[in-house]
């Protein structure tokens, strides 16, 4: 697939045919994460104050306004609702890799994880399972229905598995989200409680690669960007299907986070936005890595480990400034001056026109908060999930060739200011009709 810059993002080359998402902005924006309980903070405030992060992460459930019938939420939070009026960017997390207790637990079934049996424990843990994801083992969007890895239980397990999921991340839109941080997806490289690999499944690298490409997949089709969790050794193999990376402690473990053979390489090669988390539990501080994430072009943060506000130290984004003026009397006055943030989209790009060749699709800018001096766009053809950017198709119109009969397109707007710049997709078009 060919990758285009787009505004200083990169489309996402594994789109199913949905209704359109907001990627991420890339940079050195701050982000926020809390999703171990606890009233949120302020969603403003100046630097280094959460309110300052325009990234916000929060728990699916919690943000959840009203719960439906299926124990999923119904409509929209007033949240996720709050995050947007004061220009957050909102990802919604949800466990994907293992079974614990939540408001839906009762749409997968006790064999999916196991019984609860300890073998399929999750190590320092208590209460959470490993999934057998062993089904989702060469999954592809061409066929985003068939479940083939492994044997016919563990086929059966997936299945299962993905219609409880595929609720949950609907539940995410429902919310009016942005993007969904799915967790726990490197059970193939975590033994269960009793010590046996892959979670006590013996779960593989390449069933974590087909779930985890199911679950892109799958938010993209409900109007939801997509950040891969962790598993660094499935960042090559997924930095197409995922719109940015969620790592933690790559600088305390060493990984590395970025260079050659470091976690989020692959997607700071793409240009997509890699947001990294420290812990203050492992004595870990903001001087011993946001020099290295910083450079690297990682958006990092100290959090502690149960992410529940109580520890946030942000790295300063290059957007933000410190002067510091020592008196006579040798105290230390500090200033910070933050500049403008980058557009931020609240309501999607449309197309219009008629799918049919030798017509003619235009597209919308959408609608968007910050000031926007100026737009760009680019096209994207997509069919059975897989989206590849139109070369020297930069206009807001876009004319229907012979080459686009059988596809449908989308249009990318990116929207840019002093402070940079982010992208929206649009809605896709029809399927393209041949001439006759």
């Amino acid at each position: 697939m060919a990758f285009a810059v787009i505004g200083g993002e990169q489309p996402s080359t594994a789109a199913a045919a949905g209704p359109g998402y907001s990627l991420p902005p890339v940079g050195a924006d701050q982000w926020y994460w809390q999703i171990g309980g606890g009233n949120l903070p302020s969603m403003t405030g100046a630097y280094p104050a959460p309110g300052s992060a325009n990234i916000w992460d929060t728990d699916g459930f919690a943000d959840a306004s009203a719960m439906g019938s299926n124990n999923e939420p119904s409509g929209p939070s007033t949240v996720v609702t709050q995050l947007h009026a004061t220009g957050k960017y909102s990802i919604c997390y949800i466990e994907a890799g293992a079974q614990q207790a939540e408001p839906d637990q009762s749409h997968f079934a006790a064999a999916d994880y196991g019984n609860a049996a300890k073998k399929y424990a999750m190590q320092g843990w208590p209460g959470e399972y490993w999934y057998d994801t062993l089904g989702f083992a060469g999954w592809s969007a061409s066929s985003p229905n068939a479940f083939l890895g492994g044997s016919a239980n563990d086929q059966s397990i997936a299945a299962d598995i993905a219609a409880g999921m595929a609720q949950r991340i609907a539940g995410c839109a429902a919310e009016g989200q942005d993007a969904i941080e799915p967790d726990d997806l490197d059970g193939y490289t975590n033994p269960g409680a009793t010590g046996v690999a892959g979670g006590g499944w013996h779960l593989t690298q390449a069933a974590a690669q087909g779930y985890e490409a199911w679950l892109a997949y799958t938010a993209h089709a409900d109007g939801l960007a997509a950040f891969q969790k962790n598993d660094g050794a499935n960042s090559a193999a997924e930095v197409g299907n995922f719109d940015g990376l969620i790592i933690e402690e790559c600088n305390y473990y060493k990984d590395p986070c970025a260079g050659s053979g470091g976690d989020a390489t692959p997607y700071l090669n793409a240009g997509k936005p890699v947001l990294n988390a420290e812990y203050s539990d492992d004595r870990e501080t903001t001087a011993k890595f946001c020099s290295a994430d910083t450079a690297a072009g990682i958006t990092g943060a100290l959090f502690n480990v149960n992410l529940d506000g109580k520890t946030y130290q942000p790295c300063a984004p290059a957007s933000t400034s410190t002067s510091t003026t020592t008196s006579s009397s040798s105290s230390t006055t500090t200033s910070t001056t933050t500049s403008l943030q980058r557009p931020f989209n609240m309501a999607l790009p449309v197309v219009s026109g008629t799918a049919r060749q030798g017509q003619q699709l235009q597209t919308t800018n959408g609608t968007w908060i910050g000031s926007p001096s100026r737009y760009t766009y680019a096209w994207q053809r997509c069919r059975s999930g897989s989206c590849t950017v139109v070369r020297n198709a930069t206009s807001r119109s876009y004319s229907l060739g012979s080459s686009d009969v059988g596809y449908q397109l989308e249009s990318i707007v990116a929207a840019a200011n002093s402070a940079g710049s982010t992208s929206a997709i649009s809605n896709p078009s029809a399927t393209v009709a041949s001439r006759h």
